[in-house]
């Protein structure tokens, strides 16, 4: 991906398998639907903080936080929004937020370790 001062990336600090290409498939949808903002879906829903913002956008997020506006999707729909497709990454989108998100996702990758090896 090209570098630019004009875009912002945001990812969220509790998922630890973010994919290799969010960038550049982010930032390609972007571009291919001539959009303000671009979003990560899972095939199943949108995942809102994985996404590239443009810049011009932070007037608008202000007003929006300031008037206590606080949840993304709904500030997204007032703009031109692209969906960028990760259906082919199902574990991008994991979170580790609890002690037995921990174990779950580490009992998963020991049997997907396993399987490798079988």
């Amino acid at each position: 991906m090209t570098c630019s001062s004009e875009r912002i990336l945001t990812e969220p600090c509790d998922s630890p398998f973010v994919p290799p290409a969010l960038a550049e498939k982010l930032n390609a949808a972007l571009l291919e639907q001539s959009a303000d903002l671009s979003v990560a879906n899972d095939s199943e829903r949108m995942q809102p903080v994985f996404a590239i913002l443009r810049r011009h956008l932070l007037p608008s997020l202000l007003a929006y936080l300031n008037d206590g506006g606080r949840k993304i999707d709904t500030w997204y729909a007032e703009h031109n929004l692209a969906l960028a497709d990760f259906s082919d990454w199902p574990d991008a989108f994991i979170n580790i937020n609890t002690p037995e998100d921990k174990t779950a996702v580490e009992a998963k990758l020991s049997a997907t370790h396993r399987d490798k090896q079988a």
